[in-house]
């Protein structure tokens, strides 16, 4: 454990996981209010050119990273955000909303609309049936999708290399600082913590995943249980 002593004594290290940790954390919270947001937007309504729409949210996906860094440095330095910890979080933030889009919306497809208007019915605003109504059926789908955006932003390197200023360094962009400059034990150290932190966040989503199924299977057989009975 020498090396990861040595790791957490290193300023740089500990600044680099920190930023790491409150860029990836802030993006993923901003992405799941947008993502679903944006999921209900197209999901339940009858908005024109929604196709169009929906391609152009995801279009993050497709693009290459160098062009959006390019894109996201020229924008921010005519608004004064290159080089700002709030410039990197939006930046991650339009890598992870897709992610929230797609899982959220796939929850969607399989909602009872009719619930919707139950609710409705019952006297209930609409803040009280997202809070009562979608939001319980959604919610393994959004957790799933602000993990995926967790880790999108916590790995992310192009766009950070681009905008990140001295004190913004995350720690994928010191990891590659450490291999090209003093390729010592600590590197390796760090890029364990790394591996550790994206796997620990794709297992919580697979049992997040796991536990959705358990519950709907419950919910299914309970209705031919009291049918049976």
């Amino acid at each position: 454990m020498r090396w990861y002593s040595e790791l957490f004594d290193n300023y740089k290290w500990v600044l680099a996981l920190k930023n790491s940790m409150i860029i990836a954390v802030s993006s993923a919270a901003l992405s799941t209010v947008l993502g679903i947001s944006a999921s209900i937007a197209l999901c339940m309504t009858d908005i024109p050119f929604k196709k169009a729409i929906y391609a152009l949210l995801l279009a993050p996906l497709v693009m290459p990273l160098v062009i959006v860094a390019v894109a996201c440095f020229l924008f921010y330095s005519q608004l004064g955000l290159t080089g700002s910890r709030l410039g990197l979080i939006l930046a991650h933030t339009a890598l992870g909303v897709p992610y929230v889009i797609i899982v959220a919306s796939a929850a969607l497809k399989n909602f009872d609309m009719t619930l919707i208007k139950a609710a409705r019915s019952l006297g209930a605003s609409s803040i009280m049936t997202f809070k009562r109504v979608i939001f319980p059926a959604i919610a393994p789908a959004v957790f799933a999708g602000a993990i995926f955006a967790f880790v999108s932003s916590f790995d992310e390197i192009v766009i950070t290399i681009f905008l990140a200023g001295p004190e913004q360094v995350t720690l994928p962009v010191r990891l590659l600082e450490g291999i090209r400059d003093e390729m010592t034990p600590v590197v390796v150290s760090a890029a364990v913590i790394m591996i550790m932190i994206s796997m620990g966040a794709m297992l919580v989503a697979e049992m997040i995943r796991r536990r959705s199924e358990r519950l709907s299977k419950t919910g299914t057989e309970r209705p031919a249980l009291l049918a049976g009975k």
